[in-house]
C-alpha cells in the first residue's frame, strides 16, 4: 500500500500543506513505510515539495549516498522482520489449530479452531446438554420438542442470551 494511500498519513500531508508546515517527523523509517520501494516513491515527491523528513530513531532523511545506503539496509532489516513476524503468527495459528483439533474444539469443516467464536458448547456444555435432552423423542408421546418450545422452556429457567431475551 502507497504511503498515500493511507488514510492517516494523507490527512497529515493536506495538513502540513493547508497550513505550511515543512518539516514531518516520524519515529522510524519502519513506521513511515516497510517497502524500499514505496519509501522511495514518498520520498522523492515529498523532497520535491520541499519538506524535510526527520526519523526520531534514524535521524534525518538526506539525498547523499550514505543516507540512501541507510534507508535502504534499515528497510530491509524491516522488511525481512515484517515478514518474520508474519511466518511466526502463521506457525503459531497453525499449531494452535492442531491442538484444538486435538482437543475436540473443530470447525463445522472438521479442521481445528483459531481466532473465531466459541460454540455454545465450548462456552457452556451443560446448556448444550440440556437442549439435546429436550430435543429427543418423549418416550410417551414418541414427538421431539421443538426448538421454539425448548427456547420457552429455557427462559422460564432463567437461562438467556447475554442481552437477557430468550435463545
Amino acid at each position: 500500500m502507497s504511503v498515500f494511500q493511507r488514510d492517516e498519513f494523507k490527512n497529515l500531508y493536506l495538513h502540513c500543506l493547508d497550513r505550511g508546515i515543512k518539516t514531518i517527523v516520524f519515529e522510524s523509517i519502519s513506521r513511515f513505510s516497510r517497502d524500499s520501494y514505496e519509501l522511495e516513491v514518498a520520498y522523492r515527491k515529498l523532497t520535491k515539495e520541499e519538506f524535510t523528513l526527520i526519523s526520531v530513531t534514524d535521524g534525518d532523511f538526506e539525498d547523499d549516498r550514505v543516507s540512501t545506503l541507510n534507508r535502504q539496509i534499515i528497510l530491509a532489516i524491516s522488511e525481512y522482520q515484517r515478514k518474520e513476524i508474519v511466518f511466526n503468527l502463521f506457525v503459531a495459528r497453525d499449531r494452535k489449530k492442531s491442538s484444538n483439533k486435538e482437543s475436540g474444539y473443530i470447525t463445522l469443516s472438521g479442521t481445528g479452531k483459531c481466532e473465531v467464536r466459541k460454540s455454545h458448547k465450548e462456552q457452556n456444555p451443560e446448556l448444550v446438554s440440556l437442549v439435546k435432552k429436550l430435543r429427543r423423542k418423549n418416550w410417551k408421546t414418541k414427538k421431539q420438542m421443538s426448538y421454539r418450545k425448548i427456547s420457552q422452556y429455557l427462559f422460564q429457567d432463567g437461562i438467556v442470551i447475554e442481552r437477557g431475551n430468550p435463545y
